[in-house]
């Protein structure tokens, strides 16, 4: 899949009316190792459909939904959902408390990962560099 000269590497996704530190730190670091990075709105009330053709038009190699409180995991698994059905290639990871402490039971509320089939037939990608 080629991406939009305009694309990005990294689509950050977050509650951006709560605390922002996380994801804008998360942003920075991601720049500073020179990926092309866009943090993005997504909260209570927003339209998951919006994100999802945001990441159909940005290409990123990967989509970091960061979760700070567990008042917005279900919609956060529902966009992962939808952004699979809708055959974004993009590795789509969970960050934050919350995933990192229960991370057992969210991977226990979803099938294992299958990468859609416009990703399936696509030649690898180089790996990110590494940030240390």
């Amino acid at each position: 899949m080629a991406r939009n000269a305009t694309g990005c590497d990294v689509l950050v996704v977050e509650d951006l009316r709560q605390q922002r530190l996380p994801a804008r730190t998360l942003v920075a670091v991601l720049r500073r190792a020179g990926l092309r990075t866009r943090l993005v709105h997504f909260g209570a009330g927003s339209d998951p459909g919006e994100t999802v053709a945001l990441a159909r038009s940005e290409q990123p190699r990967l989509i970091v939904l960061s979760i700070l409180f567990a008042n917005l995991v279900e919609e956060n698994l529902a966009l992962a959902a939808r952004l699979r059905a809708a055959g974004v290639a993009a590795h789509v990871t969970m960050v934050g408390p919350l995933p990192t402490f229960a991370y057992a039971s969210l991977l226990a509320t979803r099938p294992p990962y299958q990468p859609p089939p416009s990703a399936r037939a696509q030649p690898r990608r180089p790996p990110f560099p590494c940030v240390g």
